[in-house]
């Protein structure tokens, strides 16, 4: 989420902006509450159909935050973001290790946690700028378009794969 916009959240939800600070940590407790044991439990689905519904999941939280009343609304739709968005990291790196010959397992890592570091570093003060001219409710809607286009993006360059349980288990793994 973008923090730049907390303030003009804050006035528009009509909370304090300790408040709508709530908004980043209770994401934050999200991914790491939810990830790993979601991801688990979801390991068994073919990946394109599970990153698509994890597309889903976040354009959904997104538009109900960017169309929400009230704070409660809000505080629901960054929840589901947040699960869908540890689950969406975690599979894309699985996938991306599954996509390539094991002597690229490393570059396909770095590349897929290139893009989240390239999201944080561009994202955050891309949403501060638009939130700054148009409102924070314009954030949301924009991450909403940015849901369609990798979403579109996944179902045209992503291959149906399963990935076998015995490729997920293993020591060290979480089980």
């Amino acid at each position: 989420m973008p923090v730049g916009v907390l303030p003009g959240m804050a006035a528009g939800l009509n909370v304090s902006l300790g408040v709508a600070g709530y908004l980043v940590t209770i994401f934050a407790f999200m991914v790491a509450l939810t990830a790993a044991p979601l991801t688990g439990l979801l390991g068994h689905i073919n990946r394109k159909a599970l990153m698509s519904g994890l597309l889903a999941a976040c354009f959904a939280g997104n538009l109900i935050t960017w169309l929400a009343s009230d704070y409660f609304v809000v505080f629901v739709g960054r929840i589901l973001v947040a699960a869908a968005i540890g689950v969406f990291w975690s599979t894309a790196v699985v996938t991306a290790v599954h996509l390539v010959a094991s002597r690229n397992a490393v570059r396909a890592t770095s590349v897929v946690f290139g893009g989240v570091s390239l999201a944080t570093v561009l994202g955050v003060p891309a949403g501060t700028m638009l939130g700054d001219f148009y409102g924070w409710r314009a954030v949301f809607a924009a991450l909403c378009l940015l849901c369609l286009a990798v979403f579109t993006l996944i179902v045209w360059s992503v291959p149906s794969v399963r990935i076998a349980r015995s490729a997920k288990r293993g020591p060290g793994c979480w089980r």
